[in-house]
């Protein structure tokens, strides 16, 4: 890798530290917000006040990571396959459970036809994305949006707690525009 990396803008969601953040202003549209998981909101707004700060800036890449992906929606998921007796499942509760609906619907809300990849790799999952992001940038794309997301849900934090791992700060997402300039 040769050239110099710039963090051109940045944006954090925290809920357990800042609250939720007002879903309304960054995704209008009550249908959407609706459908969208917590997650997949908290990520998508912190997309927007990262792009929001450099205005103009288009991402050459979107690149998202996660250390367990959309945890609420794969719950969801699970217990409908059970309930069901795994007959006449809805396609839309698999398709909000996989680990690249943010990536997704950030490039269907932006209109984005770039490289969009999405990483899980557990507590290296961020570390790869920005690895990815730093090969971009040197490969000569300009704007690479690197996002990062996690949640605790109830079931998780149990886990977490019996094994001594939880922290509150453990959820949340947070962009980056990684940029040549």
């Amino acid at each position: 890798m040769t050239g110099d990396f710039y963090i051109s803008s940045h944006f954090s969601i925290r809920p357990s530290v800042d609250g939720e953040p007002d879903y309304k202003s960054v995704i209008p549209n009550a249908n959407m917000r609706r459908r969208m998981g917590r997650i997949v909101k908290m990520g998508v707004a912190a997309c927007a006040g990262c792009l929001g700060k450099v205005p103009g800036r288009v991402p050459d890449a979107v690149l998202t990571a996660s250390a367990l992906g959309c945890l609420n929606d794969t719950e969801k998921f699970a217990c409908e396959i059970l309930d069901r007796e795994e007959t006449m499942l809805n396609p839309t509760a698999f398709i909000f459970s996989t680990f690249n609906t943010l990536g997704g619907q950030i490039a269907l809300l932006d209109s984005l036809k770039t490289y969009n990849s999405t990483y899980v790799n557990g507590a290296s999952s961020f570390s790869d994305a920005l690895l990815d992001a730093l090969l971009l940038v040197s490969e000569g794309h300009h704007n690479v949006l690197v996002l990062a997301f996690d949640e605790i849900i109830p079931t998780s934090r149990a886990i977490l707690e019996r094994m001594g791992r939880f922290s509150p700060e453990s959820e949340g997402a947070v962009a980056f525009l990684v940029s040549d300039t």
